[in-house]
Parts: structure tokens; C-alpha cells; sequence
């Protein structure tokens, strides 16, 4: 293994990154930190799309009703100098821009008149036109390259599954719901709750006269329906075709990521299957020459990773190959370059989420731009769009900062802030400057990178109290993006430290297979090697070491808590506890030949091997455990079954049901600022007085 490096402060970028990140605002704030209250304050953009020809950019922005604790999301757009950045509409639920080939128009996603349906808006005049009057909101809505078509998916309802015959109630009388019933593997998804009976189908709708027609038919999804298929719709240069990605397997709910890409006659409606592998096939895109047709996807191993390569075929579906073949890592969200010669792409490496470009050739791709962030969380991922003269649009953040809509030349990969937010929360509250280091793993050497969130005001001859904060998944990534979560903890006197154990992505196959078939096991010696790596340093009050994380971050969280007494106290939300009844419990059973070797009745002992719960009798951390009551991902008996299991053996535990929130609790600004006073509570109640 290399050496790992010195460690290396982010708080202190390159001039040139400072000054887009650290405007004045920042310099001016006021002394103390992040609290759970500032979420109030807290502002997100996303969906940044640039227009054809570069000159302006369309945004969505998220901010807090307070008074009617929702979130609200409205259109935006900003010059590419930075100039006149204003609310393009006044709404509440205004989504997925997208602009015209001519740049001339917008389609966006609305429910200004109810229910969500798209409208477009003429960028000069402002002229708005609902286009829509589907049953369900469509989704994922292309213009067609002539300008005269929007192709979108939808769902088409069937009739609710009917096996008793109903019986009427009395004249007058009052009952209660009907019982309902269910025929489907998966009959509800975490978010959306219980799902309607139907297929996604894919439309197109007449730009000049809403006039709509359903191209698809059939027992299958089409595009992001549900969460079965995968991508948008994508039109051929000629606009007579589009391109999509369908599972139209039987066993669709179980082989869920097997789709293929698809082509559909505008005309006719006639789909023909171009790919034919057992893996992922998504993303499907023409070159502007109409020559290939550029994928996402790999060759399904049945392994727990596997890196999304990028494939190129002609358009015909022949002479399939990968471009990414040599490159471990994976790429997503490909955009050809106007002359054909290559194709953009999304990458995660080492915790940077970036653009690169490939070209025709393959091989690795080069850097384009840097620092995508989503704003919201430490997570990757983000989202960027491309105008025809190659300057990138995205969201950037850093850890120590919310950042916001910004561009790059392809030729220089620093971002350049345009519309910054948050200026309320800058001026108000000082951030927690952040830092990345690596160490070697305990168990086996291999280099794993973190990152520590100080306290505002760090004093290097202090002691501070930790914590160790674990990530989801497992198969995802940290970095260092801006996290207001975290930045609460360090505003609250907390040294936060967030690590990428194996098993996290950006680093390659090798290092997120580390777990395969194996997880948890020494992925916690990863993390553990961290927290004694600044311990280390003598900043740390080793009295007052606490653990949390939550999803995978809360088996990680569990488990830990069952190898080693370390911990003053633990958080342990949203987690799995017992990895066979989550398999019969979540919204989309999963793991079985990935995961596992096998489903749990041929592979009984590894299934209780790998289950916390099989060794609570260990745990003697106090403990709280929370979760939404809509959970669907880890569903609340699994947390249940982690408190009442510590309970009986006498540890000292609390349960925390949030009500009508799913994974994440994040639906509703409120319980979003209780699940951060609850944990720091937790933590605080739990100092070296007790």
C-alpha cells in the first residue's frame, strides 16, 4: 500500500477557489456556530440548467415556509455574468426546467393549478401555457430537437385490485376506509407511500396545441416510473425517435436492475429492444451526427458494486463498447459534445464529485469541472447540464460552505460562483472549517480518507468532545461538501468526524467490494482507525467519544456499539437490525444474490451473522434510536426491534418516532430541526458529569 499522506487542510483552498467561496458575508459572521434553528434559514439550489447558448442559467431554489412548516421550490434565473439573478415565477412547487432547442422557451413542472402537469413560458414575453392534462404528473419531460414536441413519461392508473365484492353502507351512515389490497412485490416505495396500480407510460405532447398522445402500451415501466425503470427520454436528431430505458422482464420487481435501452417510433409507437445483456442498460443518448448512441450500464457480476461504464453502439444497437472500460470508477449523466467527438459525464473521485469529458476513443476522462455539491448534505452527487459552446452549469458547495449556482469553462475546472444564497444564515452563524485527511485501516492498511469538522473558534491547546458520524448505503460517498447537519454538531462545541470506510464509492471496485458478503465486519475497524488518528493529535477529550449515523450508517452505528464499549453514547437512526425481516419489510426487497450469497433460507447463519441484532447481548452503550414512522427503506421494526432488544437487556435506551417521515427525516423543516435537537440532546445528556 502507498503511504498516506500529511493531512491537508480544506478551510484553506487555493486563492482562486477561496474567492469564489468565501465572499464577504462569510468574513463578517458572527462568532457563534450552527444551530438546529438556522435549518430555518437554510436555502438550496438544484436542477441548474444553462441555455443552448450559454448566456443564462435556469435554477430550482428550496427554501422554508416557516409559518406553514413546508419547503417551497420556486424557478430562478441568473445571467452567466452573474447579473440580474431574480425568481423567474411566483409559485409554491415549481420544478424540472428545461429549455427549448432555440432557447426561446421553458417547460418546467407546476401545480399552480392543482395538480402537477407541465406548462411552458416564453423567456421573452413571460406568456405562460399549461401543455398538460395527464392522470397522473408527468416526469422527466425532453423537447424534441425541432422544438415542436415534449416527450414525457407518465403514469397510467389501472383499477384498484378487486377481490370481495363491496358492500354498500347504510344510507346516511359513515364508515370508515375500505381494506385495500395488494398483487405487487412492490406496493410501496419510501416517499411516495402505498403505490397506485399502473404503468408508467411514455407520451408526447404537441408544444403549439397540448394535443397528447401515449406512445407505449404494456405490462412494463418506462422511464422513472414508480422507481422501476430508469432515465428520461432522450429524441434522435430527426425528432422521429426517442430513445428510452425499460425493464420489460416478468420478474421485473425482482431483476429490477436489468433494463434495456429502447427505441420508439414517434409515429407508430413501435419499440424495439437495442440492448440485450443482463445488467443495467440506462441513460440512453444520440450523438448530434446520429451516428451513436451513448449508455450507462456494466455487465451484471451479482457482485455488491459494480463502477457505471460508459458504452457507445451504433444507432442501430451494433458495435457496442465501453469507454470507461480502463477507468475504476463509475460515470453517469452522459451529454454528447455538439461535434460527436466525445460525451461529458458525472464522476465521484476520492470525495470530489466532478464533470469529466471522454472522448470517442474512451479512456479516462479529463477533469472539466470541480466541486459539485448539492448543498444539503455531505453525500456525492449532484447534477450538471451543458450549453452547446461546452461551458457547465451545476450547484457547488464545499464543507464549509452552502456555495450555490455556479459555472465552469471547459478549460478551467474552478467553478465560478454566480448565485450565491444563504445570506441570512452566513451573517448569522460562523461554519466549522473542515479537514481532509487519510489513514491506514487497522484490519489491513488500506488508505482510507476522512474528513473533521472543527468547532468555529478552534483552540488546538483544547479538548474537545467527538463525534464519529457514519454514512449510508453502504455503497455511497462522503466528501467535503456542506453539510448543515454536521456543521450544527460542530457549532455546539463537537469535533465531527465523517469517513469513507470500504465499502464507500469514488475510490473503485476493489475498495467498495471490500464488504461483499461481508458487511458489517471490518469496515468498523476503518472507522475506527480514524477516531484514533485524531485522537492522536491531543484535541481530543477522550472522555467524550460518541457515535452516530444513520441507514447503513446505523447498522455501522450498532455494530460498532457491539465490539466495543468506547463510546459514551450512541445514535442510531434509520438502521437495519435484523437483515431478514428488513428483507420482507423494506419497499424493495433487495440483496439477495448481491448482498448475500443467496435469500435467507439457504444462507441462514450468514443472515444472523452479519445482523446486529445477533449481538446486542454485547452492547452496553446508552443508546437512542430514531426513525420515521413512514420509513419504508428501514422500516421501523427495525428500530423497534434494536430499542426493545436493549431494553430487555437493560441498557439504557430510548426509541424516537417522527410521524409521517420517510428515510431520511428531512419532509418536514420542523422534524428535520427536532431529529437535530434530539441528537445533540442525546449527546448532551450524556457529558462527562453523568
Amino acid at each position: 500500500m502507498t503511504p498516506c499522506p500529511v493531512p491537508r487542510v480544506l478551510s484553506a483552498p487555493l486563492a482562486a477557489l477561496a474567492a469564489v467561496l468565501l465572499s464577504p458575508v462569510v468574513m463578517q459572521a458572527q462568532s457563534r456556530g450552527v444551530m438546529p434553528r438556522d435549518a430555518l434559514l437554510h436555502e438550496t439550489a438544484s436542477d441548474v440548467q444553462i441555455s443552448p447558448d450559454g448566456k443564462q442559467l435556469v435554477y430550482v431554489r428550496m427554501n422554508v415556509d416557516s409559518l406553514r412548516d413546508k419547503r417551497l421550490r420556486t424557478l430562478w434565473t441568473v445571467n452567466a455574468d452573474g447579473s440580474a439573478h431574480k425568481q423567474l415565477l411566483t409559485g409554491t412547487n415549481e420544478t424540472a426546467p428545461r429549455w427549448s432547442p432555440d432557447g426561446t422557451q421553458l417547460v418546467f413542472r407546476s401545480d399552480r393549478e392543482g395538480g402537477a402537469q407541465l406548462w411552458t413560458m416564453q423567456v421573452a414575453g413571460g406568456a405562460l401555457k399549461r401543455i398538460t392534462s395527464v392522470a397522473r404528473g408527468p416526469l422527466g419531460a425532453a423537447w424534441s430537437p425541432d422544438g415542436k414536441q415534449i416527450a414525457f413519461t407518465s403514469l397510467v392508473p389501472e383499477p384498484a385490485l378487486n377481490i370481495a365484492q363491496q358492500i354498500a353502507p347504510p344510507t346516511g351512515a359513515t364508515w370508515a376506509p375500505p381494506a385495500r389490497a395488494f398483487d405487487k412485490l412492490i406496493y410501496r416505495f419510501d416517499g411516495a407511500g402505498e403505490l397506485e396500480r399502473g404503468w408508467s407510460q411514455l407520451f408526447v405532447v404537441d408544444v403549439a396545441t397540448g394535443a397528447t398522445r401515449q406512445l407505449t402500451k404494456g405490462a412494463y415501466h418506462v422511464g422513472g416510473g414508480n422507481g422501476r425503470g430508469s432515465g428520461v427520454p432522450s429524441w434522435t436528431p430527426d425528432s422521429r425517435t426517442i430513445l428510452i430505458s425499460a425493464n420489460r422482464r416478468p420478474d421485473y420487481e425482482i431483476e429490477s436492475t436489468d433494463t434495456e435501452v429502447m427505441s420508439v417510433d414517434v409515429a407508430s409507437g413501435e419499440v424495439k429492444a437495442l440492448t440485450a445483456r443482463f445488467g443495467p442498460d440506462n441513460r440512453p443518448m444520440m450523438s448530434p451526427d446520429g451516428q451513436w448512441i451513448a449508455f450507462t450500464g456494466y455487465d451484471d457480476k451479482r457482485l455488491g458494486y459494480q463502477n457505471h461504464e460508459l458504452y457507445v453502439m451504433r444507432a442501430n444497437g451494433t458495435e457496442r463498447r465501453s469507454l470507461t472500460a480502463s477507468y475504476d470508477r463509475s460515470v453517469g449523466s452522459p451529454v454528447w459534445a455538439p461535434d460527436s467527438r466525445g460525451l461529458y459525464v458525472e464522476l465521484n473521485n476520492e470525495g470530489e464529485t466532478q464533470v469529466g469529458y471522454v472522448p470517442l476513443r474512451g479512456g479516462t476522462p479529463r477533469v472539466v469541472a470541480r466541486h459539485l455539491g448539492n448543498g444539503q448534505t455531505a453525500y456525492e452527487g449532484a447534477g450538471y447540464s451543458m450549453s452547446r459552446a461546452g461551458r457547465v452549469a451545476f450547484v457547488t458547495s464545499r464543507g464549509n460552505h452552502p456555495g450555490g449556482v455556479a459555472t465552469a469553462a471547459t478549460g478551467d475546472s474552478m467553478p465560478k460562483l454566480l448565485a450565491g444564497m444563504n445570506a441570512a444564515l452566513l451573517a448569522r452563524a460562523k461554519m466549522g472549517e473542515v479537514e481532509m485527511f487519510w489513514t491506514p485501516s487497522s484490519h489491513d492498511g488500506w488508505r482510507v480518507q476522512s474528513w473533521l469538522i472543527k468547532p468555529p473558534n478552534f483552540d488546538g491547546s483544547r479538548k474537545y468532545p467527538i463525534l464519529l458520524e457514519i454514512h449510508g448505503g453502504p455503497f455511497l460517498g462522503y466528501g467535503d461538501r456542506f453539510d448543515l447537519e454536521k456543521q450544527a454538531l460542530a457549532g455546539a462545541g463537537y469535533l465531527v468526524l465523517y469517513v469513507n470506510p470500504r465499502g464507500s464509492t469514488s475510490y473503485g471496485e476493489k475498495f467498495a467490494n471490500g464488504i461483499h458478503h461481508d458487511y458489517p465486519n471490518f469496515d468498523r475497524l476503518d472507522l475506527e482507525s480514524a477516531m484514533d488518528a485524531v485522537i492522536a493529535r491531543g484535541i481530543v477529550d477522550t472522555t467524550r467519544l460518541y457515535v452516530a449515523g444513520g441507514s447503513g450508517g446505523g447498522v455501522l452505528t450498532a455494530w460498532i456499539t457491539s465490539h466495543t464499549n468506547r463510546y459514551r453514547a450512541a445514535v442510531v437512526e434509520y438502521p437495519v437490525i435484523n437483515w431478514t425481516s428488513w428483507l420482507w419489510t423494506a419497499d424493495t426487497p433487495r440483496g439477495t444474490t448481491t448482498w448475500f450469497p443467496g435469500a435467507p433460507w439457504d444462507h441462514e447463519a450468514q443472515y444472523a451473522k452479519r445482523s446486529p441484532l445477533s449481538r446486542v447481548q454485547f452492547v452496553k452503550t446508552p443508546t437512542m434510536v430514531l426513525t420515521g414512522e413512514l420509513d419504508y427503506r428501514t422500516p421501523m421494526s427495525e428500530s423497534e426491534q434494536w430499542y426493545s432488544a436493549l431494553r430487555f437487556r437493560g441498557v439504557e435506551a430510548v426509541l424516537v418516532k417522527v410521524p409521517g417521515e420517510p428515510h431520511g427525516i428531512r419532509e418536514v423543516p420542523s422534524h428535520w430541526l427536532q431529529k437535530m435537537a434530539y441528537v445533540q440532546g442525546w449527546l448532551d445528556q450524556h457529558g462527562p458529569t453523568r
